[in-house]
């Protein structure tokens, strides 16, 4: 059973209805009781990054998600502004603090006047490191953005693909242990981003 995280400003609906396509039970989750008898979670998201902080500490949200990751060693997929609440902090709005699941930060996307922001459409992402999560995937693969910051982490182990928009962009990333983000929306992605999605459940 998979914890699909609602703190207001996540697409619940598109994130379920790829969960029944792939035939995986899940149950939404809106409070800081309700975080018990799961095998994952998946923190989806659309919005900012500080709005989104502040919903989900309002709800107690942040100690049940560090508890279940941290200290319990569930599974967690961050999607989108889901990845990006994953980090340490982010500099949209203002400098706002994030769960710090995983060691790096948020920044808008530095361009050039060739493209703008948000990047949104199809782009080409390239697997860079084996992981569970890509069985069956080729190594290159087309999946669906929308977002204007990116992240950037510590380690560079961490990144497992990257896309190219003007600039190199983080597209999915892991501790290598139980904590994955994913910048493009695996739910829009059609075969390849079900398959994401599946994997990710099977872990």
């Amino acid at each position: 059973m998979i914890g699909i995280i609602d703190y207001g400003l996540s697409n619940i609906r598109s994130v379920g209805c790829a969960l029944k396509k792939i035939e995986v039970e899940y149950k939404v989750i809106d409070n800081n009781k309700s975080f018990k008898g799961f095998s994952g979670y998946i923190l989806p998201g659309v919005g900012a990054y500080n709005e989104a902080m502040k919903n989900i500490k309002s709800k107690g949200i942040d100690e049940a998600i560090k508890k279940e990751i941290l200290i319990n060693k569930k599974k967690i997929l961050g999607i989108c502004l889901g990845m990006q609440l994953l980090t340490e902090w982010s500099e949209e709005n203002k400098k706002t603090n994030g769960l710090g699941l995983i060691e790096g930060f948020v920044k808008k996307i530095k361009l050039n006047n060739k493209f703008a922001l948000p990047h949104i459409g199809w782009n080409k992402t390239e697997i860079l490191s084996k992981n569970k999560i890509f069985n069956e995937l080729p190594s290159s693969l087309y999946l669906y953005y929308v977002h204007s910051f990116c992240v950037h982490v510590s380690n560079k182990n961490y990144v497992l693909a990257k896309t190219n928009y003007g600039v190199s962009i983080n597209s999915v990333i892991s501790n290598n242990e139980n904590i994955f983000g994913i910048q493009p929306h695996p739910e829009k992605s059609q075969f390849y981003g079900l398959n994401i999605l599946k994997n990710f459940c099977l872990l």
